[in-house]
């Protein structure tokens, strides 16, 4: 431990936490819960004990402790038949925030001593996924499902969300201008794994992401270009060269128009046929969409609670007359709207404003300072932007990775935009 001197042991602990969290998400998220707990414990307990109330105080905490308190009063009062615990004590994420920005003020400039970690971590998911894809098992014997390489995730099909969902926090942790060929080729395989994924979602996001960057980032535009070429290359030799178990483009463009087609065809829909056949996404999708706006004219102020479309679909079996049931209706502003209505809708909106607000002023200066708060802003659209299909809000593990975000984005803005 003798050249983290600067930080205690505790203190590198909990920096080690927060860097590398996927690590940790990797392991269970019950292990990620667990170590999670701790770490917002002492975050809590360190700045009550330094009197550092203005990390409580500021007016975002606040919002977010109001947000908060709403949920709980709304999950207590809507009859829904699932379990509240994690709803009544929402606050929880909160004080996670609160932890990260704590733990980021006291030990952040140590952050790259800790973030070696995090590539070799990335590189053996690199190692793994090639292996899966090129021999139809990973090192731990998993097969490839459904033309999709998932790694270490097993049967959970997240390799792409999991990656896309990060990309943009570990190009923060990138920015010296150290190892710049190294990281031309990391982040290169890193598009390429997206791919291979199969995730058609992480992989349109990923495309905008790359716009996104080269449009507004002009300190890490060189990075991305050289990655896109090293990427690019990559799938080339895949489709001419050296030949994996299944075709990733297929997959990714030919297969997702097949499937859209093939759905018009064997779903014999009145209502869908009534306006022409109006796909948004998948049948699925669009189906889920139905059913959730029949939900929302029917408590359109407060909603139906906290997991109230799954609760509503358990109620009828799965099996709507509205649309297709599932545990969400996999978009979050609708589901933000059933479960917590229009009340639910303005905060979302507000916090919408918010960061689309912080970010026209980093425009007026985009430098490398701001750098890093415009990638957690990218990471922000890519968890909160309604223009695709979205997990559950209320799943644990996605609440951890939204609160997550929501510090280092805080993070970085208090302490390089307004410092």
């Amino acid at each position: 431990m003798e050249k983290f001197k600067n930080l205690t042991n505790i203190q590198f602990l909990f920096l080690s936490t927060v860097i590398l969290l996927p690590i940790l998400l990797t392991l269970g998220i019950a292990i990620a819960e667990i170590v999670l707990f701790f770490f917002t414990f002492y975050g809590i307990y360190k700045t009550l004990k330094e009197k550092k109330f203005y990390l409580i105080k500021n007016k975002e905490i606040i919002f977010l402790l109001i947000f908060s308190i709403y949920i709980a009063i709304n999950s207590i009062l809507n009859n829904v038949n699932v379990d509240k615990s994690s709803s009544i004590f929402f606050f929880r994420h909160v004080f996670l925030v609160i932890s990260i920005i704590y733990i980021l003020e006291k030990c952040y400039k140590e952050h790259q001593k800790v973030t070696k970690f995090l590539y070799l971590f990335f590189i053996i998911i690199f190692i793994d996924s090639l292996i899966q894809f090129f021999l139809g098992k990973n090192i731990l014997g998993y097969e490839t499902i459904n033309n999709r390489v998932s790694s270490f995730f097993g049967d959970e099909l997240i390799l792409g969300s999991f990656l896309i969902l990060f990309f943009p926090i570990i190009l923060i942790f990138s920015l010296d201008k150290k190892e710049l060929l190294f990281k031309d080729i990391f982040f290169g395989f890193y598009f390429f794994i997206i791919l291979l994924s199969g995730e058609r979602r992480a992989f349109v996001i990923l495309l905008l992401s790359v716009l996104f960057i080269i449009i507004f980032s002009k300190e890490i535009r060189k990075l991305i270009f050289k990655s896109l070429i090293i990427f690019i290359s990559l799938v080339i030799i895949n489709s001419f060269i050296f030949k994996g178990t299944y075709d990733p483009l297929n997959r990714i463009f030919v297969k997702t128009y097949n499937e859209t087609i093939k759905y018009n065809k064997i779903n014999n829909d009145p209502i869908l046929e009534n306006k022409k056949k109006i796909i948004i996404f998948s049948y699925q999708h669009t189906n889920h969409y139905r059913l959730a706006t029949h939900l929302i004219k029917q408590k359109p102020i407060f909603g139906h609670g906290p997991k109230g479309f799954r609760d509503y679909c358990r109620g009828v079996n799965y099996d709507s007359e509205f649309g297709m049931c599932s545990t969400h209706p996999h978009h979050l502003l609708l589901q933000i709207i059933v479960e917590l209505g229009i009340v639910g809708l303005i905060f979302y909106l507000f916090a919408a404003l918010y960061v689309i607000k912080n970010f026209i002023n980093l425009l007026k200066f985009n430098n490398k300072s701001n750098t890093s708060v415009i990638l957690m802003t990218l990471v922000l659209i890519n968890i909160f932007i309604p223009l695709v299909p979205s997990g559950n809000f209320f799943n644990n593990k996605n609440l951890m990775l939204c609160f997550y975000s929501i510090g280092l984005y805080l993070y970085f803005y208090r302490f390089n935009v307004r410092s």
